[in-house]
């Protein structure tokens, strides 16, 4: 006899798992458990959300033990994902219903993701939000501007590539902030040269690499082509990485910083009224939330600031724009917001850019850079009003989707000339 499903022992993952090892979709789940309504998401936000309403665990331990079917129980560890599950092989619909006829097969590209992405990677392990409160990030809502599909795909979805290189331009800045956090540190802390520390993320991620290849059963010309791809890219890293510290003990610029805490993580609760203007008030608790790499101050003139570590292609570009950069401004409002009566107040970020380049003999310097940049509080509170309303557009998306309206009116594209590189979507955003 299988073992039976239990509500204590039910997690999302577990669902998922049985769901897809009973071959159900997620409609007939639904209904065997006896929930109401048109629309799935209720099944969707519990098994990639762990979004659980009370009772949801006693009906679904029930309708999965009704099954005629044997269904193993997969051997997960609570708020984690069965190694063993197979990505469902559709883009679910608006409403997601894979008992409907599917958009489009792409399968070989995207799978869901194995951890809802609502928070921001290496924020969800360490933040505690509260079960009601949406977390809305900065990445989230630049996705949401950027462009309404890839944010229905990353976020809604919450779909990601079966298999990624490491080699763009992504993973290069990511790889380049892993070896600078080990760097920088409080005092008392020990510390490890960032040259050492990207050796150490470029053998982790190519182990990454390595194990997706085997996964999806990558053939030996195209795991050859992802080697090349990496190894350039690695390349680039240290040649970035070793130009960096000579930087430093030339410049003395890190001679007046004082770190006095790294990889920061910040929530900041917030409400939004997402309701039409014709409407009756309908308001909702949001979380702002954020990382910062590094907290600083200046021995100097004891002025506090947040660094914040960047990848560029150029030192001029960022640098034109970086007093509107909502970055920046999403940072500097969450010390804003999180600073006690009597505490010292943050100043402002520190911009640090190292540029993606090996400093070859045709290479023209300077390859790095530091701006400060500052915001008043009549700049922080107008960024707030920003963020409440870009969440309040988030928040009437996820209804509407919720409803069952249609993604090509809800969550439509915004192509442009940099989505090849800008994208994971890229290859399968047409056969939409």
């Amino acid at each position: 006899m299988p073992e039976p499903f239990t509500p204590d022992r039910l997690t999302g993952a577990v669902v998922l798992a049985a769901r897809q090892s009973a071959k159900l979709s997620r409609r007939q789940l639904s209904d065997l458990a006896g929930f109401t309504g048109k629309s799935v998401a209720r099944l969707a936000n519990i098994e990639m959300k762990e979004s659980w309403k009370p009772g949801d665990r006693e009906r679904l331990a029930d309708a999965l033990n009704k099954l005629e079917r044997s269904v193993k129980l997969p051997d997960v560890a609570p708020g984690g994902v069965a190694e063993t599950i197979e990505p469902d092989v559709h883009i679910l619909d608006a409403a997601g219903d894979e008992s409907d006829p599917p958009l489009v097969e792409v399968a070989d590209v995207v799978e869901p993701a194995a951890r809802a992405p609502s928070a921001p990677e290496s924020l969800d392990l360490r933040l505690q939000l509260p079960a009601d409160a949406y977390p809305i990030s900065n990445g989230e809502q630049q996705t949401w501007k950027r462009c309404r599909r890839k944010w229905w795909l990353t976020w809604y979805l919450q779909r990601r590539l079966k298999y990624r290189s490491f080699a763009d331009l992504r993973s290069t800045g990511d790889r380049v902030h892993r070896a600078l956090a080990a760097w920088y540190v409080p005092e008392g802390q020990p510390r490890v040269d960032p040259r050492d520390a990207l050796e150490r993320v470029i053998i982790e991620d190519w182990t990454t690499v390595k194990a997706d290849a085997e996964r999806v059963n990558l053939d030996d010309a195209k795991v050859a082509e992802l080697a090349a791809e990496f190894t350039a890219s690695a390349n680039l890293e240290r040649a970035m990485i070793e130009g960096y510290v000579a930087w430093l003990a030339e410049s003395g610029e890190d001679a007046d910083l004082r770190v006095v805490a790294s990889e920061i993580a910040l929530t900041a609760p917030l409400e939004v009224d997402v309701a039409y203007p014709s409407q009756p008030s309908d308001v909702r608790p949001v979380v702002a939330i954020g990382l910062l790499d590094v907290r600083v101050v200046r021995v100097t003139d004891g002025v506090r600031l947040f660094e914040d570590h960047k990848t560029v292609g150029d030192l001029k570009t960022p640098v034109a724009t970086l007093p509107q950069n909502e970055q920046m401004l999403h940072y500097h409002l969450l010390e804003w917001l999180t600073s006690t009566d009597g505490e010292a107040r943050c100043d402002g970020a520190l911009y640090n850019m190292l540029r993606r380049v090996k400093r070859t003999a045709q290479a023209k310097p300077p390859f790095f850079g530091r701006v400060e940049v500052r915001h008043n509080v009549r700049e922080l509170e107008s960024y707030r009003e920003r963020l409440l309303a870009t969440t309040r557009d988030v928040l009437r998306a996820i209804d509407a989707l919720n409803r069952g309206e249609s993604h090509l009116s809800v969550a439509y594209p915004t192509p442009r000339d940099d989505c090849r590189w800008d994208c994971d979507f890229f290859a399968v955003c047409n056969l939409f």
